[in-house]
């Protein structure tokens, strides 16, 4: 790189570009890079004193997972009311499911990165994860069969 000096007080860099053999693994440099890059953007939310729970929101974790039931189940009854067509293949069924099992990890990395995917039992633990893995298959099974994908 060569910086030059211009009359007129600003500074001009020069950057000599080098032609080199791509390098498999400079693909997972860049996959390192973007993930550093994510993390520290994520860190900037959370901080690492945790604050003391109070009555109110002792609970918050079950109220969550109780409304994510209830969700689920009203989707997919709308889901499921009519029958499955014949010509459904259960390749389908898997990407949907699949899909609704990202959304869901998703959801659950966000929740980490910010702090609050911490529990004191592992019966909360269970339940919250439980209810919110119900919800997002729900809701991507809802949204293929809305979309008419499905046929």
């Amino acid at each position: 790189m060569i910086i030059k000096p211009s009359g007129n007080g600003r500074l001009y860099i020069y950057a000599k570009i080098i032609i080199m053999n791509f390098d498999f693994f400079d693909v997972f440099g860049i996959f390192s890079d973007i993930a550093d890059m994510l993390n520290n953007i994520l860190m900037i939310g959370s901080g690492s004193d945790k604050p003391v729970q109070d009555k109110k929101s002792r609970h918050l974790t079950e109220k969550t997972g109780v409304v994510f039931l209830i969700i689920a189940f009203v989707i997919l009854f709308f889901v499921f009311k009519k029958p499955l067509p014949f010509e459904l293949h259960i390749g389908s069924l898997a990407v949907v499911s699949i899909i609704g099992t990202l959304l869901s990890l998703i959801f659950f990395l966000i929740l980490y990165r910010f702090g609050k995917y911490d529990f004191t039992s592992v019966f909360r633990w269970l339940f919250f994860s439980g209810s919110s893995l119900l919800f997002f298959h729900a809701l991507a099974f809802y949204i293929y069969f809305r979309s008419g994908i499905s046929g």
